[in-house]
């Protein structure tokens, strides 16, 4: 089947969207606990059963070259913990998010993921626990019960290799101006802690670490609800077979300023893409892909796994429209709880993103070889600039 690369005039980097992380826009009180598409109503089982019939998982390949020791939690302290959690209901006044965060959660769900991802998932759990508000948590988790579910049902019948587009989503020229083949395996990890970064969000606990480039379809600059849009993407590419780590952008107003003729959210989307297993682009029914992901493609390097993903129509209604009318006014507020101006607000919420963009330039980096940089000040250079990533064991 030959695929639609066309765009279809809605390009998400160029509509008026505020970021949410930190600094947002004040109007009403958003509902973040959204229900997945797993779960809702609305999403037609018969096609969660096709989805299933193979009973295959998705192998994606990962890069070994991004692989770095990872920080671990030992399953019987994080059961001591849960129990600690749970006891210390109601005794104190003031808790740690962890022990708030943990009261939700059944011993029978933790070695649900620790049979997933091992002591290394446990520990990203823990810091997901940690760093999250208790609403916030309560997002992920719903998440995560999802994937119990997912692994359960798809372990049964093996791992399909996924068949890359990169034939025709392949890189641009003008990716050489930026250090596309130095990668960074400290920088990778960190990257995907779960839970809400300043500008994105990341889902899942294991590798392989996936960026996803999402068709926003919200209908007014007040009210793109990142949770919401994100954690049914999420679900729904859980329920075709897909697993690991998932990146997902929000919008970032301050980012639409250039950097040497180059949209400065389009050089963070390559970064984070030079520092990824590998890209899906999400797409709507038939339709093709954005003017902007267009562009995204063409600033992920050709040795990063590219795919287009379609999402049936069904699947992305809730980001059709927010039935808010226009002329609303916004108030924007500082990490300390003053009101801003906009521009302000723009730097503020851009600051986090420009200040990684910096290590994205090419400096005095050959183009011709891939480069990793260990966290001891070591190099490790490649002749081979495309070389191939491997599946996971």
């Amino acid at each position: 089947m030959e695929e639609k690369l066309e765009g279809d005039g809605c390009d998400h980097r160029t509509s008026p969207i505020p970021a949410m992380p930190m600094f947002f826009v004040a109007i009403e009180n958003f509902n973040k606990s959204s229900t997945s598409t797993f779960m809702s109503a609305d999403f037609d089982p018969n096609e969660i059963m096709r989805n299933f019939a193979s009973g295959q998982r998705l192998q994606v390949p990962v890069n070994p070259l991004l692989e770095y020791q990872e920080p671990t939690m030992e399953l019987t302290k994080l059961l001591a913990l849960l129990q600690a959690a749970k006891a210390s209901t109601g005794l104190v006044a003031e808790r740690p998010r962890l022990f708030k965060n943990l009261e939700s959660v059944s011993e029978e769900f933790i070695r649900s993921l620790y049979d997933i991802g091992g002591e290394e998932a446990l520990m990203r759990f823990v810091i997901l626990s940690s760093n999250s508000e208790q609403n916030e948590f309560a997002h992920f988790y719903t998440y995560l019960e999802d994937v119990v579910i997912f692994s359960d049902m798809f372990g049964k019948g093996g791992e399909g290799l996924l068949e890359a587009d990169n034939d025709v989503l392949t890189s641009s020229p003008e990716i050489a101006r930026f250090a596309h083949n130095v990668i960074d395996p400290v920088f990778s990890r960190k990257l995907f802690h779960p839970g809400v970064r300043t500008g994105y969000v990341v889902y899942g606990l294991t590798r392989p670490r996936i960026l996803v480039s999402l068709p926003f379809k919200a209908g007014s600059a007040y009210t793109y609800d990142v949770f919401r849009n994100s954690l049914d993407v999420a679900t729904s590419l859980g329920l075709r077979g897909y697993h690991g780590s998932f990146l997902m952008l929000d919008y970032l107003e301050g980012l639409t300023r250039e950097i040497d003729g180059i949209p400065a959210w389009l050089i963070f989307f390559s970064l984070l893409a030079t520092n990824s297993d590998a890209v899906l682009f999400v797409t709507e029914g038939d339709n093709g892909l954005t003017e902007a992901q267009l562009r995204e493609a063409a600033f992920t390097p050709d040795r990063v796994p590219k795919k287009i993903v379609r999402l049936q129509d069904s699947e992305l209604v809730w980001a059709q429209s927010d039935g808010l009318e226009d002329g609303l006014e916004v108030i924007n507020f500082g990490p300390d709880g003053d009101v801003i101006s906009k521009d302000e607000a723009m730097a503020a919420e851009a600051s986090y993103a420009l200040g990684l963009i910096e290590r994205h330039e090419r400096g005095h980096f050959p183009s011709d070889r891939l480069i990793v940089l260990r966290h001891d000040s070591i190099l490790e250079i490649y002749p081979d600039g495309r070389r191939i990533n491997r599946l996971v064991e």
